[in-house]
Order: C-alpha cells, then structure tokens, then sequence
C-alpha cells in the first residue's frame, strides 16, 4: 500500500515538474489535450471536458479519468499539470481599453495619452475602464496624470482589477486668467481672456463667458493664464449688510421708494432684512437688483 502511494506521489511530482499546458477559457477542452492525449484527436476540438484552472493555480489531469471517450487500448498518457494561459498586455491594448471607454459614452472630443499601465501576468481577457473609474478631475490639470482603475474580464462574471495612468484633456476656447489673482481678490471682465486652451474632461467646464466675472472674488490663489471655473469663484451679494439700498414698497397698485439700511447680505433673487429708517422696524423684502429691494405688501 505504501509503495503504491510513493509511486502515486512521484507520478504527481514529475507531473508538476514538467512545463504546464496554457489553455484559455473557463473549460478544458479536446482541443487543448490533443496532442497530450491521442484518443482526443479525433473528436470534436470544442468538447468540453473539466474545469480550468483558476488564474495563477494549476490543475494535475490524469487522463485515464478525463470524460467524453474510451480510453483506447494502450494508451498510456501520463498525467500532466493545466495552467490557465497568463501573458502581458500591450501598451496597445490598454490605448484601444481607453478608445473603447470613449467611444462608449459617446465622447469624440476627449485627448489621451497613456502614461503608464499594468505590466504584471494577467489571463486573456477583456480589458474594460470605465469613466465613473477615474478619481474627480476637477482639481486636476490637463497635463496632470491621473490613475484609471478598471478590469481585466477572463471568464463571465469573473474579474480581475488593473490599472494605468493617463493624461486626458480637453481643448476648447475658454475663459483663461490673464494675471495672478491672491484668494479673496476681486475680479472683473478685464481678467478673462478667450483663448484656446487644455482643460480635465468629466467635469464642470471652464467659462466662456468674460460678464461672469463682475462682482466676484477669487476662492482660492488663482495662477495666469490657468482657465477659470464657475466653483474658483465667489460672487459677491448685490445688497451688503449696513449699507444703503433703495427700497420699493409695493401694495397693490401704490408704489413707493425709498432708502433704506440692509440688515442682511444676499444677491439677486434671494430674500433679505432691511432697516425702515423712518421707525426702525425690519422688513422682510426680495433683492431684485443692485443695492434695490422690493417689499410687497398683502
């Protein structure tokens, strides 16, 4: 009994020890075993016959036991290990994964530029990256790298996850700072250039509109000839708490206007307090304009 599990055990090491045989896909098929096993040469190349091996394991087959055929007289196939087909991918791989993501969502106007990808084994497969995989671009610049965390896809429902570095960018006539702006610096329709220029994709786009401007501050230090977003900006209220604003009281068809003291800030459109100069009360009106504010009375 001993000596026929020594046997077994050296008919498994030697089998380990030879070179694996590489197959692709979720089953072992004839077509992989055919020339390692005579009697499956003649059938059918896509019969399936056991389960491949995880990627990065080994399966020992022993031939005697594979379905499908009767064993032919003679035969004597020896064992031999399966190993799932692992290889590299190419940079040219990882640049179509990324033409595929873009053309997906229908994006024509997207630049790219692969800066790094996975060079480790990986088993054949799909690569697949998607746009909600990418980190949030909107502190990034154009020319910033930036890491794309997909999935190689070997088998249904299976994965494995991969990753590169890509510039992408943008090129459009926008909004570009003309001067460096300190964080709490006023800005005006002066400090907008249109000019052409990079800017992230998958995010808010810069202005393209130089009258934004008026009335803003800087939300943080703001660098020359970067392209300015909507979210770098602060806006200033149109009416500021204590100072003077015109107030209109409207009852009906009796209109009346005079001026008044804010007792709150807020821009057009938003409600505000304001100081009746007359008696000191509060009133409760809608800012429809600069320093102008309106009270309608029920």
């Amino acid at each position: 009994m001993r000596l026929v599990i020594l046997l077994a055990l050296f008919s498994i090491i030697e089998a380990l020890a030879q070179p694996c045989l590489a197959v692709d896909g979720d089953w072992i098929t004839a077509r992989d075993i055919a020339e390692r096993v005579p009697r499956f040469r003649g059938a059918d190349p896509e019969m399936k016959l056991v389960r491949a091996p995880f990627p990065g394991a080994h399966r020992l087959l022993n031939p005697s036991s594979l379905p499908g055929l009767e064993r032919t007289a003679g035969e004597q196939a020896e064992a031999f290990c399966v190993e799932r087909r692992m290889r590299a991918y190419s940079r040219e791989e990882f640049q179509e994964a990324i033409r595929r993501s873009l053309v997906g969502t229908g994006d024509k106007e997207t630049n790219f530029e692969l800066v790094d990808y996975a060079r480790t084994a990986l088993p054949s497969g799909r690569l697949e990256f998607l746009i909600p995989g990418l980190p949030p671009m909107m502190q990034a610049h154009a020319d910033d790298p930036v890491l794309w965390r997909g999935k190689l896809f070997y088998t249904e429902g299976r994965s494995v996850p991969v990753w590169m570095r890509v510039r992408l960018w943008r090129e459009e006539e926008v909004c570009v700072l003309t001067r460096d702006v300190p964080r709490g610096g006023d800005l005006g329709e002066s400090d907008c250039q249109i000019a052409r220029s990079k800017y992230p994709p998958f995010a808010p786009a810069p202005l393209r509109d130089a009258t934004v401007l008026e009335r803003t501050s800087a939300a943080r230090r703001l660098v020359a000839h970067e392209p300015i977003y909507q979210t770098l900006l602060v806006h200033k209220p149109d009416v500021e708490i204590g100072k003077p604003v015109e107030l209109r009281v409207i009852n009906g068809g009796t209109r009346l206007k005079f001026e008044a003291k804010a007792a709150s800030s807020a821009r057009t459109g938003e409600s505000v307090f304001v100081t009746n100069p007359a008696n000191g009360k509060r009133l409760e009106g809608q800012v429809v304009g600069k320093n102008t504010v309106e009270v309608h009375l029920k």
